[in-house]
């Protein structure tokens, strides 16, 4: 009889703690949802307001919205933790000392992390635009915390760590919009130089994707007397997007009326 009567006074008790922690749960529940929820709604309202603005940048955009997510989701789970009753003052104690562990043995995937910070915050270069290190050349499409998303120029991505792209040299060929080729010419001893110099600069001032300031130039570069010829450097400048375009046209136009115009002729007869 002493245990029934212990266990009916112990009921009342133990319906309250089953209410309690059943409300506990359920706020938990909620709050788990509610942080989800608001950590996704946070992360795309930045990235569109970011991606909105006039001098918005992509790569800006991604790290903040990023980081606002992982915040909300850093603190919602403290919340929880606290809701629970778990002492989250001695939690963040032991996760600091895990951390340093964790530090200590992911050395290369911290530096790559403050790499990437150190890119977001610097930019030397944008989402759009082509670099080349002495490891790897590219267009970038992505920059994330940890690794840099590249596309090169047969189409093929390349994901490379942020640690390759900061600290080292980089040439960013996109960054000024109107660059400089460079094309040589070699024209046989006891043929008219002066000429075929003229003829290039009529080439060349045809040619209206070519800048002419700053001027272009053609000079004798050097005499090579191993193959026997002389050199003629021409140099012009047009904008990036159709230098590539603009320079083989001008070699063919120079292989077709200038180097070797009877041989063309007669091979189209």
């Amino acid at each position: 009889m002493t245990d029934i009567n212990t266990l009916q006074q112990s009921l009342p008790q133990l319906e309250t703690e089953v209410v309690e922690w059943g409300v506990r749960l359920g706020w938990t529940a909620a709050l788990i949802v509610a942080g989800w929820v608001g950590a996704e709604w946070l992360e795309k309202g930045i990235k569109s307001t970011l991606s909105r603005m006039k001098h918005g940048d992509p790569m800006l955009s991604v790290f903040f919205s990023n980081l606002a997510r992982w915040a909300v989701l850093v603190i919602t789970g403290l919340a929880v933790l606290d809701r629970l009753g778990i002492q989250t003052t001695s939690l963040v104690t032991i996760l600091g000392a895990a951390g340093l562990a964790v530090g200590l043995a992911l050395q290369g995937t911290l530096s790559n992390l403050a790499a990437g910070i150190m890119l977001l915050l610097f930019r030397p270069f944008r989402v759009g635009q082509r670099v080349e290190t002495a490891a790897i050349a590219g267009t970038i499409t992505n920059v994330a915390l940890f690794h840099t998303e590249l596309v090169t120029d047969d189409n093929i991505q390349v994901i490379a760590p942020n640690s390759v792209l900061w600290g080292v040299t980089l040439k960013n060929t996109s960054h000024y919009p109107v660059r400089r080729a460079t094309i040589i010419v070699p024209v046989p001893f006891g043929s008219d130089v002066d000429a075929t110099r003229d003829a290039l600069g009529s080439l060349v001032a045809q040619d209206e994707r070519i800048a002419q300031t700053p001027e272009p130039k053609i000079a004798i570069l050097k005499f090579n007397s191993t193959d026997k010829v002389t050199e003629l450097e021409a140099h012009f400048w047009a904008d990036q997007s159709v230098l590539d375009a603009a320079k083989a046209d001008l070699l063919a136009k120079i292989y077709r009326d200038v180097l070797y115009p009877k041989e063309v002729k007669a091979a189209s007869m």
